[in-house]
């Protein structure tokens, strides 16, 4: 035999749902998002620093290319 939900618990149910945090507004919404900040700062923080070691490198190397066919 299934029971029948009655008014109250139906409205009992529906004012739980509206009582629930939004997910924009969750916990785990925002540790995804300050999860997500950090570690594309961290990129940044380590991408930086290796894109101007590699231009410093390349422009080393040019120099010292540029100097080999001066003397020939």
């Amino acid at each position: 035999m299934s029971e029948i939900p009655s008014a109250d618990e139906r409205t009992d149910r529906a004012t739980a749902a509206a009582r629930r945090v939004p997910l924009s507004r969750g916990l785990s919404t925002k540790l995804l998002l300050l999860t997500i900040v950090f570690v594309l700062l961290a990129e940044v923080l380590i991408f930086l620093p290796w894109i101007a070691s590699y231009r410093l490198s390349w422009l080393k190397e040019r120099l010292s290319t540029a100097a080999a066919v001066s003397i020939v």
